[in-house]
């Protein structure tokens, strides 16, 4: 827990709203152009352009998210203070190193 001060929290609350809200957007539409490369993948005459198309919009998505998440981390670690920082850094880390030892995991098992 970092114990935030109700300040904090308050600060903090309408950032993750905001991130909640923009995720959700973007994730609606990843899942709509998710369906349409299906239905072109399955097409008998699919379309290399409308394909490549498609995957240039959902890189823009994922790149969209990845930016609202970087901008929420920083304004968070702007409210925080040092020791805070500290500890929400080194949680970060963890959960970091936890993916990188299971995604290695994953590919060491082929």
């Amino acid at each position: 827990s970092l114990k935030l001060e109700d300040a904090q929290k308050e600060k903090i609350k309408p950032i993750l709203e905001q991130l909640k809200a923009s995720i959700k957007d973007n994730g609606t539409q990843m899942h709509d152009l998710e369906t349409k490369i299906h239905e072109q993948v399955n097409s008998a005459t699919m379309d290399q352009s409308v394909v490549d198309g498609l995957i240039d919009q959902k890189t823009k998505l994922i790149g969209n998210i990845i930016k609202a998440k970087t901008m929420a981390k920083n304004q968070i670690l702007m409210i925080l203070n040092p020791q805070q920082k500290m500890d929400l850094q080194a949680k970060m880390k963890a959960v970091e190193d936890k993916m990188v030892a299971k995604y290695k995991s994953c590919h060491d098992e082929d």
